[in-house]
């Protein structure tokens, strides 16, 4: 395919730079194990080009890569790395991506004024830099985008909820604007979120049905999954919210990775399996929860 044709190329031209990141690509579009081989592989062209700028980028890469394989450690000591190259090299753009990792990693650990501090930042510098996104391995844009997300979503965790409707607004007239229908439900269900925590069930659930509807990739969104079961809760529509939760705990026995801000899904349907006296659901519930928080608690 093109990945390896791309691949091929850069070995046969001798091309460090070109190889990193078709590596960087192929990880990108590949699933578990191979992702971690290709972000292996970015990472000992990185170290054999001699090339600061490029060994930091790999790093990056990978934790990246270990971020959405929820191997957090790993993760964290490859931005650390990078985090101490980036600075010695004064790369603005290598060091907010690297803000931007290091905002992901505190968010998981509940530590949102810490993510949202660093958050600002990234949005201020890569929103100043949208005019440089053709440069040869820097995509301003998607971090822009990237960044404008986990803001608003730290301010709905901190219940900074009316700054995130100014924030909201212009983040759906830029994708608009520039037709990147992709990252357009991202915020729509953000509106959802934040919908819910006004406690206005009903909009979170227009919301959050919207924006599953206009998603148009792979991912199974059990953000808006969740925030359904808990909208519908909510509402006295126990039954239909379990549904929900159901759902979600379909997408744990799939992938074994689950966020703990879930957690409380696997408490209602505990309390819900307990009120029919399904004790063996109940107690497979209970187990799945305990599981959750020792993970929590070493990835802590």
């Amino acid at each position: 395919d093109l990945i390896k044709f791309y691949i091929k190329k850069s070995k046969k031209e001798n091309n460090k730079e070109a190889l990193m990141y078709a590596y960087r690509y192929a990880g990108n579009f590949s699933k578990f194990p191979q992702n971690i081989k290709y972000a292996d592989s970015a990472l000992s062209v990185g170290k054999s080009s001699g090339n600061k700028k490029l060994l930091t980028e790999a790093h990056l890469n990978r934790s990246v890569v270990y971020m959405n394989e929820s191997l957090y450690q790993k993760a964290l000591d490859d931005i650390l790395i990078a985090n101490k190259y980036s600075n010695e090299l004064k790369d603005d753009y290598t060091v907010n991506s690297n803000k931007y990792l290091i905002a992901q990693n505190k968010i998981y650990l509940g530590l949102y004024e810490d993510a949202r501090r660093e958050l600002i930042s990234c949005v201020k510098y890569f929103k100043d830099n949208l005019e440089n996104s053709t440069d040869l391995g820097k995509n301003y844009q998607m971090l822009y985008i990237y960044s404008l997300m986990s803001y608003i979503d730290t301010n709905t965790k901190l219940g900074k909820i009316q700054e995130n409707k100014l924030q909201i607004a212009e983040a759906i007239a830029y994708t608009k604007k520039h037709q990147l229908n992709q990252y357009l439900p991202y915020f729509i269900s953000s509106e959802g979120t934040d919908a819910y925590y006004e406690k206005d069930y009903k909009k979170a659930i227009l919301k959050f049905s919207e924006a599953i509807r206009l998603y148009n990739d792979q991912w199974p969104h059990i953000t808006e999954i969740y925030y359904l079961g808990l909208s519908h809760w909510k509402l006295n529509k126990h039954s239909v919210a379990i549904k929900y939760f159901e759902e979600l705990d379909k997408e744990y026995e799939k992938s074994k990775k689950l966020n703990p801000e879930f957690r409380s899904a696997y408490e209602l349907l505990i309390k819900y399996n307990d009120s029919i006296g399904n004790t063996d659901k109940q107690l497979e519930y209970i187990n799945k929860l305990m599981s959750l928080d020792r993970i929590y608690e070493k990835n802590f």
